[in-house]
């Protein structure tokens, strides 16, 4: 017999002209776990629905949206929604995409998602938002470490990639401007003509025993010539 409450993989089936959120909310528990909830795409239609079907949800480990679509009229809706998710605190691998006509995720969102999950392994988004690519770059290195509320520390890495499509050269000079208003961060030598990476290492605040450093690393990948990563990180 299947526990429908505590699912180890949910893949949700997503069509122009059907709500599956609101027939997924006729039967889905309140209490629900999920180990991987994945989303091929997200429309503002199925949000109000969607929303509902997340209520229901007591954990989740990894979110993946593979695609996301809205306008601007509707933006407030879909960064309630989104900010939402980020109050989660069991989330390990959080992926989003948003679609070339979609500019809805902010830095306080993802610095939220971070700091209610520091045990995230994998935070990977897709977007052509320069402005949100640059704030979240400051955000990212600049947060505080967040206090450890366990015996034990295990927090050591935090990394965040973008997937940028737009003009990448011109994003990557004001990336290269910025880190003169950042401290301890400097591009990897190890950077190619497709990514560019960012990193940071500093020492644990709250471990005096075990003394050890949290690196920080942000890459920067040119969608156009990344494909092949991309579809393999999703």
């Amino acid at each position: 017999m299947v526990d429908s409450k505590n699912l180890s993989k949910f893949n949700v089936s997503v069509a122009d002209n059907i709500d599956i959120f609101g027939i997924l909310n006729k039967s889905f528990q309140v209490g629900t776990n999920i180990d991987a909830l994945n989303i091929p795409k997200l429309l503002v239609r199925n949000l109000k629905s969607f929303q509902t079907f997340n209520e229901k949800l007591s954990s989740v480990k990894e979110i993946i949206v593979k695609e996301i679509c809205t306008h601007s009229a509707e933006a407030k809706d879909v960064a309630s929604l989104l900010s939402f998710l980020a109050s989660f605190n069991t989330i390990k691998k959080f992926h989003i995409h948003e679609c070339s006509s979609t500019k809805i995720l902010s830095a306080g969102m993802v610095i939220e998602l971070l700091g209610r999950n520091p045990d995230i392994k994998s935070l990977i988004i897709g977007t052509g938002n320069i402005e949100f690519v640059v704030s979240i770059f400051k955000e990212f290195f600049r947060m505080e470490q967040q206090s450890k509320v366990k015996n034990e520390c295990h927090y050591n890495e935090s990394t965040v990639k973008i997937y940028f499509r737009g003009e990448y050269e011109f994003l990557i000079d004001i990336l290269r401007n910025s880190l003169s208003e950042l401290e301890n961060v400097v591009e990897d030598i190890h950077s190619a003509p497709k990514y560019v990476q960012s990193d940071s290492i500093v020492d644990c605040k709250y471990c005096f025993e075990k003394r050890h450093s949290i690196s920080k690393c942000f890459f920067v990948w040119d969608d156009e010539l990344s494909t092949l990563f991309r579809d393999r990180d999703l």
